[in-house]
């Protein structure tokens, strides 16, 4: 697992309300440094979860040999649901992935809670942590 963004401000730390709804979950923060994507990290995945529709045609737009590894978050979440325990194991639910070309939906974008105040902060995390509990089966 990786994280890297296409816009974000390189090397600095989480958003504070976001870092407070990643605790809040039992997560932390520390260490977590921006970075851009690259053509090498994106080529590298598996799998791209993006946030946005923007996102999404961002790296599209970049790279068009991604289509089929580069999924709305909720859009993910959505096949996850979908699939059995068993399929869902990390490469099942990216064969899933790529053999279910499941258009996305205008639902599937996770909204941008950046200088939002803590309620889109909240919002948002919640809004992760349900497409990200459907993903890996948690």
């Amino acid at each position: 697992f990786a994280s890297a963004g296409i816009a974000g401000l390189e090397g600095w730390p989480m958003d504070d309300q976001m870092a407070a709804e990643l605790r809040a979950r039992g997560g932390s923060a520390e260490g977590f440094r921006a970075r851009r994507l690259t053509g090498a990290l994106a080529h590298e995945a598996d799998l791209l979860l993006v946030m946005s529709h923007e996102h999404r045609i961002f790296i599209l737009d970049e790279w068009p040999d991604l289509v089929r590894r580069t999924w709305l978050l909720g859009q993910a979440a959505r096949v996850a649901s979908q699939l059995t325990a068993a399929a869902n194991d990390g490469r099942g639910l990216v064969s899933a992935l790529r053999a279910n070309p499941a258009p996305p939906l205008s639902t599937d974008g996770v909204p941008d809670p950046y200088r939002r105040g803590s309620s889109a902060a909240t919002r948002s995390a919640k809004l992760i942590e349900t497409a990200l509990r459907q993903v890996f089966g948690a």
